[in-house]
């Protein structure tokens, strides 16, 4: 079946990336799309859309993108370039050319993430069977995994035992939720996910508290249906640093707070597709998978942090004041030439094998 739509519909397919200040490693993350983007079907035509917004960095970035571009003519590859920052224009930007110049499926990636192979491909798939079932629209995801360290591995980092526990008793906590252990978020993550384009709704101003991906999945949840693709992962580095940490879930809590002032019809439906045992909104609160005492621990731990995060945000909110985003240097790859993270390199364990480590061995 998917062979006879693919082979009927002349699909054209963009991988959407928006980016900013990201001379460091944006290289190497255009090189593991290389990898996706050949896996993706044949007949499927496709392309790549950067949106390179608000940076100034002496052209250092737009320099990286140029570089891989010359040295991968086979792709077609476009570069928008805004000189304001804001992801959600960045990607209304992206969404805009997709619909001007035909593109069927956007799909949009983090710029800072690493795959499992062929899960571009695997989404790609899922969606155009899925979508070829419904009217409704449809959007797919990837299983979100953060990676795992040990002691050693921040050992291997920091300048005395103390750091290293400190950063090593930090991740534990932030990076629960996206573990093997922990309950599937229905949520789809701007990290990966793909929507055929004309069901991608215009995002408002980033300075109004809209946060992009949220905004997206609140507007599905109402109207469609959320769907993560089985063998589809994409894996990420969670905030190593507390301050990070509370200055993201600052801006996304107060994203969520935007979302369900801004979606307010078929809130019941939003609230059961979007439910979760790491959410602190009782409505949307759902029992965690039985945890042994140490999981417990840091569970508890967690959700004491996520408790003030909410408390701060619906304070930002009450008050009106947007919280600014910041740039999360500590999950940020360091996998460009002459920078290299120790722990990506050292990382081997079962559950984070698909770490940047094939990759910087190129």
């Amino acid at each position: 079946m998917l062979r006879k739509i693919i082979s009927e519909r002349n699909i054209k397919i963009a991988i959407g990336l928006p980016t900013m200040n990201s001379q460091g490693y944006i290289y190497n993350s255009l090189k593991k799309l290389q990898q996706e983007l050949v896996l993706i079907p044949p007949n499927i035509k496709t392309s790549l859309v950067i949106c390179l917004n608000g940076t100034n960095d002496n052209n250092a970035t737009l320099n990286e993108i140029h570089k891989f571009t010359q040295e991968n003519k086979q792709f077609q590859i476009n570069t928008i370039i805004r000189p304001q920052p804001g992801k959600n224009e960045a990607v209304n930007a992206i969404i805009d050319f997709n619909k001007k110049n035909g593109i069927d499926i956007t799909h949009l990636v983090d710029d800072d993430v690493s795959f499992t192979t062929g899960s571009i491909s695997n989404n790609v798939k899922l969606l155009v069977l899925e979508q070829a079932k419904t009217k409704e629209p449809v959007m797919v995801g990837s299983h979100m995994k953060a990676y795992q360290y040990t002691l050693k591995d921040y050992l291997l980092q920091e300048k005395s035992w103390v750091s290293a526990l400190k950063k090593c008793f930090w991740h534990n906590v932030f990076r629960l939720p996206f573990d093997d252990q922990s309950e599937e978020w229905p949520f789809n993550s701007a990290q990966s996910l793909a929507m055929y384009t004309n069901n991608f709704i215009t995002l408002p101003p980033s300075n109004s508290g809209s946060v992009d991906d949220i905004t997206l999945n609140y507007d599905i949840a109402a109207r469609g249906k959320l769907l993560k693709t089985e063998g589809s992962e994409v894996f990420f580095k969670v905030a190593e640093d507390k301050k990070e940490r509370e200055n993201q879930q600052l801006r996304n809590l107060f994203g969520v707070l935007h979302s369900k002032a801004q979606f307010t019809k078929d809130t019941d439906k939003i609230l059961k597709t979007l439910s979760w045992s790491y959410t602190t909104d009782p409505k949307m609160y759902k029992l965690p998978p039985k945890m042994g005492l140490s999981r417990l621990f840091f569970y508890l731990i967690h959700m004491y942090y996520r408790y003030q995060d909410a408390r701060n945000a619906n304070q930002h909110f009450t008050n009106n004041i947007v919280p600014n985003w910041g740039t999360a240097s500590s999950t940020k790859p360091l996998d460009n030439i002459n920078t290299v993270d120790p722990i990506l390199v050292k990382s081997n364990t079962a559950d984070r094998k698909y770490s940047n480590t094939a990759l910087q061995a190129q």
